[in-house]
């Protein structure tokens, strides 16, 4: 009875020892990342982040109350931006809201700035013209 016990808890343990070591490494070192502005960082409640997306640096800025987070999933190489329930979706050169595309950015472009206040998303890529988008 006791060797029985013993041999039933040995493979409890060696079951979940091989689960833990599975999920670590299907794991990817380059998985999704998300940061969500809350509170105030300034006095005039503006929030701000920025997060690395292949070789672009993505900037959001956004001012008033709100949710507004960005998530970047280097795997996949998109970026999305919520601000207040509206989703800009930053995918290879495009910028897509609500599917469509919204902007094209320069290839040669490093950065993505987004700021957004009062409804508007501006929208920049340091190479080419500003585009305003109303949410």
């Amino acid at each position: 009875m006791r060797t029985r016990r013993t041999a039933v808890i040995v493979l409890v343990v060696c079951a979940a020892v091989c689960l833990l070591s599975a999920g670590c490494a299907t794991r990817d070192k380059e998985s999704s990342r998300t940061v969500t502005l809350s509170g105030s960082t300034v006095a005039d409640d503006t929030h701000s982040a920025r997060e690395q997306l292949g070789g672009r640096q993505i900037s959001l800025n956004a001012a008033g109350d709100g949710e507004f987070s960005l998530l970047v999933d280097p795997a996949m190489n998109r970026g999305v931006v919520v601000l207040n329930d509206r989703k800009l979706v930053i995918e290879g050169d495009s910028v897509l809201y609500r599917g469509k595309e919204v902007m094209k950015l320069a290839t040669q472009s490093k950065n993505v700035d987004i700021a957004y206040k009062s409804g508007r998303a501006t929208i920049s890529d340091g190479v080419g013209p500003a585009k305003t988008v109303r949410l």
